[in-house]
């Protein structure tokens, strides 16, 4: 692990799902370094893994202040409500999928807590997420509206949807401040600059019996790839993420075809994404990735150092948490494409966006001048701060 303070510390051991005699004895030699509890409860909390340590400091007799428990505790069981909650709308979904026989597989959130993390209360999840068949998507749609889903109240055509968007969000309202929010998504990336083939997925995919009905889950392999690809699209700002990448690896290694994986990122534009998703899994929570593996889709001397004069573990750990945060996101997608074409194709896809749709998107809170302005200029912004990032890179 590397040299972090023992808050950062703790907070990174606290995210390994295997609670055995190694990390239990580095968690207690932590504890007697000096902890700033505000710290790691306020660390715990915005990078959504309160519940996951709580169920970690559970196992211990003595080293955790007793306010300190108390205050995970109270997050954690709000944890369990709300994930029981999603269960239970997960299983009207998939049951009214069924019924007419539409595919779907589930991704990340409570499907990764009880079937990954072994819980259904250690994984924080804000919505649901679900995998059709594009072809499938309308009926998809068709059948979430008639159990009381709707669209939600997003300003984009359905062809910007299709062009631009992997998914489709939808809403269930149940009272003026509860409401279940779900996506239905057709494909891991986005369709431009290279859309990710499916095909090998749904081919790969197994099904399961839960509760009495049919669903179908993704291999280790293709799961592997879609939390990287996830990290990616997140700018690898998710410690949760990586903690789920962390758990896949420890419990389904001898599962997951390496051979598959690579030649997938490789052949969907994923390559580099995926080596900075398994890079900093082995630097931040000590994953461990077959020999061989980094070094064959590592990316070459200069555009590594590029990525990592904006990417690096402080960065994950103390992630940008403002308005910036979307402009750091196309950084790190324009950086960590396999080819300088396609980060090209991504300036040109930002700029030539009809209807203004990407202003929106990007932060424009209506199709004025000023958002079209932005739209246009955004591209051009980005272009000259990577400029800027390789003239440092060359410089040193």
């Amino acid at each position: 692990m590397l040299n972090f303070p023992p808050t950062e510390k703790l907070l990174l051991c606290c995210m390994r799902g295997r609670f055995d005699e190694e990390v239990c004895r580095q968690t207690v030699n932590l504890l007697e370094e000096k902890i700033d509890w505000e710290d790691f409860i306020d660390q715990a909390r915005d990078h959504g893994i309160a519940a996951s340590t709580y169920l970690h400091f559970k196992q211990l007799n003595k080293g955790i202040p007793e306010g300190v428990k108390n205050r995970l505790r109270k997050m954690y069981l709000w944890n369990v409500t709300h994930n029981l909650k999603l269960w239970s709308a997960l299983e009207e979904i998939l049951r009214t999928f069924n019924q007419a026989n539409i595919e779907a597989i589930p991704l990340k959130g409570i499907f990764l807590a009880e079937h990954l993390h072994g819980h259904i209360g250690s994984r924080s999840s804000s919505d649901l997420d679900l995998l059709v068949r594009r072809e499938d998507f309308p009926r998809a749609k068709n059948e979430l509206t008639k159990i009381g889903y709707v669209a939600t109240r997003r300003p984009y055509s359905e062809e910007f949807i299709g062009n631009f968007l992997r998914h489709q969000g939808f809403s269930k309202p149940e009272s003026s401040h509860n409401s279940t929010y779900l996506e239905i998504h057709w494909n891991f990336y986005v369709k431009r600059p290279k859309e990710f083939d499916m095909s090998p997925v749904w081919k790969n995919a197994t099904s399961i019996s839960i509760n009495g009905f049919r669903v179908l889950t993704l291999s280790a392999s293709d799961t592997l790839l879609h939390l990287a690809i996830n990290l990616r699209l997140h700018g690898y700002l998710s410690l949760r993420l990586f903690g789920d990448l962390y758990a896949l690896m420890a419990r389904y290694q001898e599962k997951i075809d390496w051979h598959y994986v690579i030649r997938q990122a490789e052949g969907n534009g994923q390559r580099v994404g995926l080596y900075y998703a398994l890079y900093f899994a082995r630097e931040l929570l000590d994953a461990e990735i077959p020999i061989g593996v980094l070094e064959q889709i590592k990316p070459g001397w200069f555009h590594n150092k590029l990525v990592c004069s904006l990417l690096n573990p402080e960065q994950i750990l103390h992630p940008v948490r403002d308005s910036s945060v979307m402009i750091y996101w196309d950084l790190i997608k324009l950086l960590t494409t396999d080819r300088l074409r396609d980060a090209v194709k991504i300036l040109i896809q930002i700029a030539s966006s009809y209807s203004g749709q990407v202003a929106i998107r990007y932060g424009s809170s209506s199709l004025s001048k000023s958002g079209h302005l932005d739209r246009f200029l955004r591209p051009f912004h980005l272009a000259w701060l990577v400029s800027r990032m390789a003239f440092q890179v060359l410089k040193k």
